[in-house]
């Protein structure tokens, strides 16, 4: 028991303490001089109408930027969206000349089959042209004879058609 009457002496001790120091702090004195101090530190304090207005006119130039920014942004888009547009056109520009050197090619392949034609046409004409010459002389020199005399030669315009063409079947064999 008399370790109990010596805590609830301790006890009371500790609430007589608190009990006189908060008279001390709530004495006139003592709320005057805390008055002084919040005042000291509140008049150290910087004007917050100033900071306020600088504030203000900091934050429209933020939003002048912003709206300068979002302009720059859209503009950006926009001439990408074109330059997206001319890339697709060269890209189909590309790609028809594409099929131009083709269809080029094509044509040209034609043209040198052609002349590839043309050339053997040429290898197998000039013998029968010359064969054809041959037989114009032929016929030239039949002609002649016939003309000349209308009766008389006849027999020997024939007999020189016979030799001439007994030439040619010797020749064309040979």
């Amino acid at each position: 028991m008399k370790r109990t009457r010596d805590d609830i002496d301790e006890g009371l001790k500790d609430i007589k303490d608190v009990v006189r120091k908060l008279k001390d702090f709530l004495s006139v004195d003592a709320l005057k001089k805390k008055l002084k101090e919040i005042q000291e530190v509140a008049g150290s304090l910087p004007d917050t109408s100033m900071v306020l207005k600088t504030a203000s006119s900091q934050l429209q130039e933020a939003q002048q930027l912003l709206q300068n920014a979002e302009k720059a942004r859209d503009t950006a888009l926009e001439l990408q969206n074109i330059t997206d547009g001319v890339l697709e056109s060269l890209d189909d520009g590309e790609n028809a000349l594409d099929g131009m050197k083709e269809k080029l090619q094509h044509h040209l392949n034609n043209i040198n089959r052609v002349k590839n034609n043309i050339q053997s046409v040429d290898e197998v004409l000039l013998p029968v042209e010359v064969l054809l010459n041959k037989g114009l002389e032929v016929v030239d020199t039949l002609r002649r004879p016939l003309l000349e005399t209308p009766e008389g030669n006849f027999h020997r315009g024939s007999e020189q058609a016979e030799n001439n063409a007994e030439k040619e079947a010797k020749g064309g064999a040979a």
